[in-house]
């Protein structure tokens, strides 16, 4: 069900990638975890547990799944790191190939949302497009196009009548885009899936899961940009990498060996120490978690450019606030008087 997304990275603020690296891929993401030797049984059979709901759900269902996962990877030896190892390339691999399901799929979808991108919910598109309450609006604020919106609530709805709740009425089950094949449909209601509704394409499923996991909301029927904790990380490390990269030399000439003096500091390596320490500092002060940016996680922006312009300005804050006391510990640190 998942394309690639931007929302959600929040470990790859830790790992200082560039932007052109942050555009995640939650498929991957979902191979990495099964086919990671680090990856244990328990593990598996939580996160398949997590596809299955009421009624469905089954502590036995989701250890055989779990168990069907460690004995495809391992190969014919059964044992994970040899010769014969054979773990999973593609998605339609990990469906087919072992006893997961689609409610178990479903699940590792979830929990690697959860786990490595910080998303508050389960994949919601197919609520989403089912819910009563989800009009054309309400898709065009996801930012769909009048075609692709009209198109999927005139087939929800049962056709020429567009009305809720009638005996013509459909509803969406899972895609073949991912498991490679049509969605098994219940008694009441014909198989069909979003990706299958004319003018409706990858773009609009990436839009579509963007407002269902809260990436976007609606808000008085505008599109807007709500910031959440793990996004405001992602920004923060841009914003701190972007403020040494423009205002490093100044730093170095200002606070460091022209504060301090001395041919000891003039070299590259104290340098990139020193700019490294400020790094250090903006990004611990200025925390989602807790810091400086922790305010802004929540609040609706009008879009993306907007939350990062206002993560930029609590980094250039934090510094014109904090200069001397951080060049009073810096100096400290290595042993030296205050200038």
């Amino acid at each position: 069900m998942l394309r690639k997304t931007t929302a959600f990275a929040a470990w790859i603020a830790c790992m200082g990638l560039s932007a052109a690296a942050q555009e995640m891929n939650v498929e991957q993401a979902i191979l990495d975890f099964v086919n990671d030797p680090a990856t244990t049984s328990e593990q598996l059979q939580a996160a398949t547990q997590h596809g299955y709901a009421g009624s469905n759900f089954d502590d036995y269902t989701a250890a055989q799944a779990a168990a069907s996962i460690l004995a495809h990877r391992a190969g014919w030896d059964r044992i994970y790191g040899t010769a014969d190892d054979n773990p999973f390339d593609t998605l339609l691999e990990l469906y087919q190939g072992t006893s997961v399901g689609t409610e178990g799929m479903e699940g590792l979808e979830i929990y690697v949302g959860k786990n490595y991108f910080a998303l508050g919910g389960p994949s919601a598109i197919l609520d989403l497009v089912n819910a009563k309450k989800t009009k054309v609006t309400t898709l065009k604020a996801a930012g769909l196009t009048s075609p692709a919106a009209q198109n999927i609530i005139r087939w929800r709805d049962g056709g020429p009548d567009m009305k809720v709740t009638t005996k013509k009425d459909n509803k969406y089950v899972a895609y073949s885009r991912i498991f490679g094949h049509k969605g098994v449909a219940a008694p009441v209601y014909p198989a069909h899936s979003v990706d299958d509704v004319p003018e409706v394409g990858p773009v609009s499923i990436q839009k579509l899961f963007d407002f269902a996991m809260g990436v976007v909301t609606a808000d008085g029927g505008a599109g807007g940009y709500v910031l959440t904790e793990a996004n405001a990380n992602v920004f923060l490390t841009e914003a701190v990498n972007e403020f040494i990269s423009a205002n490093g030399e100044n730093l170095w000439s200002t606070y460091g060996y022209g504060a301090f003096g001395g041919e000891a500091y003039t070299d590259e390596y104290s340098k990139n120490f020193f700019l490294d320490k400020i790094r250090d500092f903006l990004l611990d002060f200025g925390s989602a978690t807790w810091g400086a940016s922790a305010g802004l996680v929540g609040q609706t922006f009008s879009n993306e450019a907007a939350a990062r312009e206002a993560i930029a300005a609590v980094v250039s804050g934090l510094w014109e606030q904090n200069a001397d006391l951080w060049v009073q510990a810096y100096a400290e640190m290595i042993g030296e008087a205050t200038p």
